[in-house]
């Protein structure tokens, strides 16, 4: 219980003893023809728990990791005009069970779905992270090193909106003064832009280690 299909099965219904209960969604959506130009991306933030996904009946891909989003460059598979997409979402998978958290067990479409486009040449693969400048002083000077696909700028910028002063250390690492620090209780977030794109940045830094006699 709940029961979305009633209380029992119809004859013939399944071969197996228990029920996978699927969704099936479909939408149509619009595309400029200046879209075509660039690279188009369909992003689902969380779909629970496994789905595959087609564009104009030609398929996608899948995903079966429902708590994190999912990407797909589908310019391939546009038109100009009205387009459809369409998403088969299974209840129960193999990863469903590596994801049994405490919590309702409700399947579906969970978080929104996004159609975004990029310019071609976009930066595809951008990783940065940030540590204490000196091992255990959290509350010192930390490094930020970053870096991309090809040489690329960045901001970071505070939540108000004022830019954060960086000192350059070496290629790719830059020197943040005393920055704001992340925690469950005061989750201080930074934001990071480079050509267009823009991440959260929080200065945290968690390790495991064993403990002293």
């Amino acid at each position: 219980w709940p029961r979305v299909r009633g209380l029992y099965k119809p004859e013939g219904y399944t071969m197996k003893d228990d029920e996978n209960p699927v969704g099936s969604y479909r939408r149509d959506f619009d595309i400029p023809a200046e879209w075509l130009e660039d690279e188009v991306f369909v992003r689902l933030e969380g779909v629970e728990s496994f789905y595959y996904l087609w564009i104009n009946g030609s398929y996608v891909g899948f995903s079966k990791d429902s708590r994190s989003p999912s990407v797909y460059n589908v310019t391939k598979y546009l038109k100009r005009g009205v387009n459809t997409i369409a998403l088969e979402v299974y209840r129960h998978s193999d990863g469903s069970y590596l994801e049994c958290q405490d919590m309702f067990r409700l399947s579906g479409i969970i978080r929104p779905v996004k159609v975004y486009r990029l310019k071609k040449g976009h930066l595809k693969d951008v990783r940065f992270e940030a540590h204490p400048e000196k091992k255990g002083v959290y509350d010192g000077d930390w490094i930020l090193s970053f870096a991309s696909d090809r040489p690329a700028e960045f901001k970071v910028y505070e939540k108000g909106g004022a830019e954060v002063k960086l000192e350059k250390v070496s290629d790719g690492k830059w020197r943040v003064a005393k920055p704001k620090l992340w925690s469950a209780e005061v989750p201080n977030l930074y934001k990071l832009v480079t050509e267009g794109l823009c991440f959260n940045l929080g200065f945290r830094e968690i390790e495991i280690t064993e403990p002293k006699n």
